[in-house]
């Protein structure tokens, strides 16, 4: 009965490899979808680790009493968060200039102005 989950698997990753890599698609069918689905959890994950930067400085501290957190594991929390955060935001902000990039065929002048349009 394990082969038969493992082999099930394998064909799920085979169909989703299939359609992330495959060039015979439009860039309006699920193939982007699923790219930017998967960017936009990329962005989710950023905007989640956010929530855990300002720990250090919560007001209630009875809650890392109870939680059994010292101070020390909350700022080192709080490095974690914001390096899940700056990593997210910018495999999100990447991942969605490839998709509008390669999928959607905009012009790298399209997605990143030029100096002087700033």
């Amino acid at each position: 009965e394990s082969s038969h989950l493992e082999g099930s698997h394998l064909v799920f990753f085979r169909r989703l490899f299939g359609r992330l890599t495959s060039e015979d698609h439009e860039p309006t069918d699920d193939r982007g979808f699923i790219h930017r689905e998967l960017a936009n959890d990329f962005g989710k994950l950023g905007a989640a680790a956010l929530s855990f930067l300002l720990l250090p400085v919560l007001k209630h501290p009875s809650i890392f009493q109870a939680l059994r957190l010292s101070e020390i594991h909350i700022i080192r929390l709080h490095i974690y968060a914001g390096s899940l955060a700056i990593f997210g935001g910018m495999v999100h902000g990447l991942y969605y200039i490839w998709i509008w990039i390669k999928l959607e065929k905009y012009s790298i002048d399209d997605v990143i102005p030029m100096a002087t349009c700033w």
